[in-house]
């Protein structure tokens, strides 16, 4: 079997990576020699992944918003099921929440937290009743 050589954060070395570490809130990949030594000062590796894209940052500003709004617009819950608290404290995405679904207001529901339970239980009856796409 042939295996693919990554840089170990440890020696800086392209060798297998034996053991992937967490120190001081950072994720570190070490070969076997660094993984058992005990003076490890490790560096994380080059190219730091940033965690969100500054396109969904910007997605998150507009939702963060247009769910104010929403929430402002029904505070009651628009679902109502028996297990229902009235106050409309979430937001569901009918349709889901990837890619332009994420921001398409009429696929919206404003609903409480235990009706967001039942529809994500119940998917079934959640699609008869159209709460589900």
């Amino acid at each position: 079997m042939i295996t693919k050589q990554k840089e170990c954060n440890g020696c800086q070395q392209q060798r297998h990576i034996f053991k992937n570490v967490t120190v001081d809130g950072m994720r570190l990949k070490l070969c076997k020699d660094c993984a058992y030594r005990q003076d490890l000062k490790a560096q994380p590796s080059k190219v730091q992944i940033k965690k969100v894209s500054e396109k969904k940052k910007q997605m998150d500003l507009i939702y963060t918003k247009l769910r104010k709004i929403q929430l402002e617009k029904f505070p009651l819950c628009q679902i109502q099921t028996d297990y229902c608290t009235s106050q409309s404290t979430e937001i569901h995405h009918a349709a889901g929440r990837l890619g332009d679904n994420y921001l398409k207001v009429n696929t919206w529901f404003a609903i409480c937290r235990e009706c967001h339970s039942w529809i994500h239980l119940n998917p079934k009856e959640a699609r008869e009743l159209e709460y589900l796409k």
